[in-house]
């Protein structure tokens, strides 16, 4: 036997025991929507920090990157002097006497400080060496902690995301069930069908005459067509009263593009006469 659902008839009215449980479950819905919202709207500042800190790590990664090209060009630049001391340091200098040299062999002076000179710029090009290679293995480790930090924050971002649309489309199922408690429970429902349709009469009829006792001033109301956008259900009461489409305002302007509006009014009201009257 297929299910019925009672709540497809027509401007039905829910019984006192159902209306209980109606508002119970719609206050419920109510703050499941609310506690949804609040989890997404702080996962959206999640990703935005989120998005913010991957741009800052990338930014990071750059200026790392260009660090360990300029320390890898100091290294080989270091290499190179080191050979090319070194090949110079390879000539072996002439044997040297116990003696102290006399005063007056200055060569002898000045080879001795040459080598000496060679010497220190080899030991200094060789802790300059070691000094780059220790910055250099720094910035690789440094390196290395930016894109783990940028792939984990990468995968934190798409776990968020994925998260906000679970979180929409459970909003979007709680909201459609929310909604049809809430038309079950709203005024329409206690209200028949037939009394709507003498207020829309009433209301329409009401704010022609205020129109015309103001000498036509203004907008004119258009009544029928603000009621008919209001819902569905006031729509088709709308809709369905050729009386209420009765009065057409026609603005005294040729280059108002009125023709569309009074061919609908004339439609909706079939074989009626209308009550035709013009404003600036």
């Amino acid at each position: 036997m297929d299910e019925i659902d009672p709540n497809e008839k027509k401007n039905r009215r829910p019984v006192g025991r159902e209306r209980d449980e109606l508002i119970r479950w719609a206050t419920r819905d109510r703050e499941e929507l609310t506690r949804i919202s609040d989890e997404m709207i702080a996962n959206f500042d999640r990703i935005s920090d989120s998005t913010a800190a991957i741009s800052d790590y990338e930014e990071t990664l750059r200026v790392l990157r260009a660090l360990r090209t300029g320390t890898e060009a100091k290294i080989t630049a270091n290499i190179a002097a080191y050979q090319i001391v070194q090949l110079y340091s390879s000539t072996t200098p002439p044997e040297e006497s116990n003696d102290p040299p006399p005063t007056t062999n200055r060569g002898a002076l000045a080879l001795r400080e040459a080598l000496k000179l060679q010497q220190d710029i080899l030991d200094d090009n060789y802790k300059e060496l070691n000094r780059l290679k220790v910055i250099l293995i720094n910035v690789e480790a440094r390196i290395e902690q930016m894109e783990d930090e940028i792939e984990a924050t990468r995968s934190i971002l798409a776990f968020i995301r994925s998260r906000n649309t679970t979180l929409a489309t459970q909003k979007t199922a709680i909201e459609r069930d929310w909604l049809k408690k809430m038309d079950l429970l709203s005024a329409r429902r206690q209200i028949p069908e037939e009394i709507w349709r003498e207020v829309f009469i009433f209301r329409v009829l009401d704010d022609e005459r205020q129109y015309q006792l103001s000498g036509y001033k203004g907008t004119p109301p258009f009544t029928a067509l603000k009621l008919s956008g209001v819902c569905q259900y006031w729509r088709r009461i709308a809709l369905e009263q050729q009386e209420l489409w009765a009065f057409i305002a026609i603005r005294n302007d040729h280059r108002a593009r009125t023709e569309p509006r009074i061919k609908y009014y004339l439609w909706r009201l079939d074989d009626r006469p209308p009550n035709v009257y013009t404003y600036y």
